[in-house]
């Protein structure tokens, strides 16, 4: 195996050294429902449980860039922060300055805003902050269909264009 040879504190490095001598050698497998067991020769089993499949309900997401309408994906602006949480058939979060809320349908991977989008009303002064508003918003109601792959939310319009990108957000 090829690691990094990055100096952690103690005791993430024992950890680590354990971690790699024990995938050292021969390994015996086995696969049981959501659960991989590598034996090897000496020592103890090394358990992975699978992840459960991603999903939008109940999470918390951070926006990393949005379609502004003219066919490009921007990250937000400085100092501001775009979120979303998918929880109960509604979507809200922060657009920047006010927070918006909307229902939403999903099912396997389709998702679909089923009503305008509703916002404050507050009146941001900085540069560009109540223009990136609109666009996201105006972005979050063209949604089609979703993924999760590596911790990252995709959405994207019908025609396959992509409407945003999110990472869950630090708790």
């Amino acid at each position: 195996l090829a690691g990094t040879m990055m100096a952690c504190p103690e005791p993430q490095m024992a950890i680590e050294k354990a971690f790699l001598g024990a995938l050292t050698g021969t390994l015996h497998y086995a696969i049981s429902k959501d659960r991989l067991t590598l034996t090897p020769a000496s020592g103890a089993p090394l358990v992975f449980q699978a992840e459960p499949a991603p999903t939008l309900q109940g999470v918390s997401w951070s926006v990393t860039g949005f379609n502004n309408g003219r066919q490009a994906v921007v990250s937000p602006l400085l100092g501001t922060a775009l979120t979303l949480t998918f929880d109960q058939g509604q979507v809200h979060g922060s657009s920047g300055c006010n927070t918006y809320r909307a229902a939403y349908t999903s099912e396997g991977k389709r998702l679909a805003i089923s009503s305008p989008v509703a916002s404050t009303r507050k009146v941001c002064s900085a540069e560009g902050v109540m223009q990136q508003e609109r666009e996201f918003l105006a972005a979050l109601e063209s949604v089609k269909v979703w993924s999760i792959s590596n911790g990252l939310l995709d959405i994207h319009r019908a025609d396959g264009e992509r409407v945003l990108n999110a990472i869950k957000a630090a708790r």
